[in-house]
């Protein structure tokens, strides 16, 4: 997200902010915004971690279904017996 700086600067000039003050007001808002910029997710960074989890998942999900066969297929012999 971007903040127009000259726009707000403006838009609080139009309503009788000192030019010094709008300035500075400007500058605050286009500052916080790139701080923030840097620790906000965007939607890239969304889906690469939701893509992550669903192939860790899928991972855990197939461990556990081999793992549950395996120890199936090696009781069901003694039940058979």
């Amino acid at each position: 997200m971007t903040v127009d700086t000259l726009k707000l600067y403006e838009r609080l000039n139009k309503v009788g902010m000192s030019d010094a003050l709008a300035k500075e007001v400007a500058e605050v808002f286009k500052e916080t915004n790139e701080a923030l910029a840097d620790r906000l997710a965007t939607k890239e960074d969304l889906e690469v971690k939701i893509a992550t989890l669903k192939f860790e998942l899928i991972k855990w999900m197939l461990g556990i279904g081999v793992a549950g066969t395996l120890a199936l297929l090696g009781i069901l012999p003694k039940l058979i017996r």
